[in-house]
Parts: structure tokens; sequence; C-alpha cells
């Protein structure tokens, strides 16, 4: 694993001074972190867009946020803007009063270096466990991933040949595709309760249609994202509709499943694992399994920046 950075945004000050060298430093030395801050960036060039790259290039941004200096708030509304783990450090309490910074957990030093650094040797290993997670799936083989040259973006419209009119209220429902600064391309959902294009409140995103499934087989989904308000996330495999012993019904490949999301400024994942079983049993697989992401939030955005669908063969399940 390459070498974590910490980017720390503070005022400078002699007041400062300590907790910057016997307190951040040390504690990220002591980690084996690599540690910056502005006036280490020693490229020719523009500062203020140098700042921006650097916390953009950083796994993890403090904030000295002490004395309320105007510059190191914007810099972490940068930060938090990019979903950037941050740890915010204050003298005391008097530097809490920010209104826009007041629901985010502070660590109070008193301005005591060892106190900063003892706190940071215990939350950034914390930190680095939550961005090291990738999920173990032995054997795994992957079906589908965005964004990656080698497979089409997710569609965002959904046609239903049973009565077109009853849906499509929005053709993306509420999805778009967006460039952002530094991010470069994410999924942005938003106000699915009136731009739906599936049941109402729901957006739908096919991601694949796979014809290779067999029962038994492993599907994972996963997605990194994150939410600004609540919602749900939903997983389906749709098979469309067969002909069975009882007449005409719905196939699916696996049981659908729905979960709450919940706000989150820093990048989380989410992951589903569907165990392929056909209702009807009766269902062919090679007439193919339409893989949907469902969506519902309200005025409050969803933002992904990286989907995958992963698959383990039957016979590699131990």
């Amino acid at each position: 694993m390459s070498q974590r950075t910490v980017f720390t945004v503070m005022p400078f000050s002699d007041r400062s001074k300590n907790v910057w060298e016997s307190g951040i430093c040390a504690a990220c030395k002591a980690l084996g972190w690599r540690c910056l801050r502005a006036d280490m960036i020693n490229a020719p060039g523009f500062v203020v867009p140098q700042v921006y790259d650097s916390i953009n290039s950083a796994d993890t941004v403090i904030g000295e946020m002490s004395d309320r200096n105007p510059n190191v708030f914007y810099e972490i509304g940068f930060a938090h803007a990019l979903g950037k783990p941050t740890v915010l450090l204050a003298s005391s309490s008097d530097d809490l009063k920010a209104f826009d910074t007041q629901g985010f957990r502070h660590f109070l030093h008193s301005g005591d270096a060892t106190r900063a650094r003892d706190i940071l040797l215990r939350v950034l290993p914390e930190i680095d466990e939550s961005i090291s997670v990738q999920p173990a799936i032995p054997n795994g083989i992957t079906l589908y991933e965005w964004p990656h040259d080698s497979y089409e973006a997710p569609r965002f419209a959904w046609h239903c040949a049973e009565d077109p009119a009853y849906l499509q209220i929005d053709l993306d429902g509420g999805q778009r595709l967006i460039e952002t600064v530094g991010l470069g391309r994410l999924i942005s959902i938003s106000n699915t309760l009136e731009f739906w294009n599936h049941h109402p409140g729901f957006s739908v995103m096919t991601l694949m249609v796979a014809r290779d499934l067999e029962p038994g087989d492993s599907v994972v989904l996963i997605i990194d994202g994150r939410s600004s308000g609540t919602g749900t996330l939903g997983f389906i495999g749709d098979g469309g509709w067969v002909e069975g012993p009882r007449g005409r019904k719905w196939a699916q490949s696996w049981v659908g499943e729905y979960r709450p999301v919940h706000p989150t400024t820093a990048w989380t994942r989410w992951v589903f694992a569907k165990v392929v079983a056909p209702n009807p049993a009766e269902y062919d697989l090679k007439r193919g399994t339409a893989m949907y992401l469902l969506t519902k939030t309200d005025r409050s955005a969803m933002l992904f920046k990286r989907i995958r669908l992963i698959r383990r063969r039957r016979r590699d399940i131990r």
C-alpha cells in the first residue's frame, strides 16, 4: 500500500507552531504518513489552485480550527465538498461557534501539542482502515464497472411494455451524469419523488444484462458514493415476464433487496450480495438478467463515483 498523505489547513501563527510541529507532524511521522501544508508547496505557480490540488490529492485533511480563521473554514468546506475524510482540531469550545461546522465533531486539545498528537494517533488509523477496506471476493469475475473504458455508462431511461404512459415521468428519473472539478465524472441523483422513471418515487438505472448466470452463483454490487440526505437503494435482477405452470409471472433471478441510505460527507461503500435463485424456478437464465440499481431520494442528492458488479461461480464458492 502506498504511503498515506495528510494535508493540513491551519493558521500560520506562533500559537499554532507547537501544535503543528509536536502534534500533527509528530503523529504523522509516528504512523508513517506524509504530512503537508500550504507553506511546504515548492512548485512555482498560483498558491490557491495548488492548495486545492493538494486537498484533492490528500487521503485525509486536518483542519486546525482554532481562532476561527476564514481561510481554514473555506478550505475545509472545499474538502467536505470533495467528500474527503477530515479531522477537525480546536483549542477550545470557543472555536466551535461557526454555524456551518457546529455539526461536525471536533477534537479539543487545549493548545497542548501532546494531546493533539495523541488524538491523531488514535483517529488517523481509524480513517486508514475505513479507506483501505476492499471487498474480499475470491475468484470474483468483473461483470460490469463504471467508470471504465470497457463498459458503457449506466442507462437511466427505462420503458414499460405493459403501460408506457404509467412510467417515465422524467426520462432520466432525476439521474444525471455530471462533470466535476477534481473528481471527474459522477452520477448525480436528486428529487426522485418528483422526477421518477420506475414506480412512483423510484428511479431505475440499468447497469447490464447477463445471460451466463447459473443457479447458485453469487452476484455482488459495490457502490462508492455519498448522500446529502436520506434515501433508499435497491438491487434487482429482472428476468421479465414468463409463462409458468400457474400462468404469466414476473421472473427474477434473486429476491430484490432495498436498504436505507443516511447522510454522509465522506465517500461510503454500499455492498449488495445476492445468490442467483430464479423465481419462478423454471425461468431460463439464458434469456437474460437485467441488473437494475433503484434509487429514491428527496431534494437532497446522492453522488456515485464508482459502480462494480462482480460474479462468483457456484463451483468457486466454498
